[in-house]
């Protein structure tokens, strides 16, 4: 309509594309309360409606998000491995993965910049410069990290007291 159109930046853009996105498990019992386990799966992320067609302006606010509508969708690769234990009191899981994306789409929230207007005011958010974001693909992204939860339940009873938490580092 009038408002899509009259938005600077905004252009229509159709995006159809789909993916298979296997998933495979492995779980090795070493003990009756020990497992390790591993796990490799194939995802897919396509760009939504907002970063291929949509605009924003805030002239007074010095910021402006434009679209994209040359994303290309995301796909990546992530291995898991770990190591699960439940016990009569507790339970435990610490879990390392390694993801490798293609296209990683880095949205425009997320801060990815497309410089400024007028181009190369500087600094971005004084009077008059405004910094415009846009949504971009990124390629061979790597993400990695490590998962620990555990719980402790006082009571071996399935009600009563427990205590858990988790802790990652990514």
């Amino acid at each position: 309509d009038a408002l899509f159109f009259n938005n600077p930046g905004a252009q229509a853009a159709d995006l159809n594309d789909s993916a298979l996105s296997p998933s495979l498990g492995l779980v090795y019992k070493v003990s009756p309360e020990i497992s390790l386990v591993g796990r490799y799966a194939r995802g897919f992320r396509g760009p939504n409606y907002i970063e291929i067609n949509s605009g924003f302006s805030n002239p007074g606010g010095g910021y402006r998000t434009i679209a994209n509508p040359n994303l290309d969708p995301e796909k990546s690769h992530t291995f898991e491995l770990g190591v699960k234990g439940a016990f009569p009191r507790g339970t435990f899981g610490v879990t390392g993965f390694y993801s490798i994306y293609d296209n990683f789409i880095f949205g425009a929230a997320d801060g990815s910049t497309a410089g400024t207007e007028p181009a190369g005011c500087f600094p971005p958010f004084t009077p008059g410069c405004v910094q415009v974001f846009q949504s971009q693909n990124l390629d061979q992204v790597r993400i990695y990290g490590i998962e620990a939860q555990g719980e402790y339940r006082f009571s071996s009873e399935p009600h009563g007291f427990r205590v858990f938490g988790g802790l990652a580092w990514i």
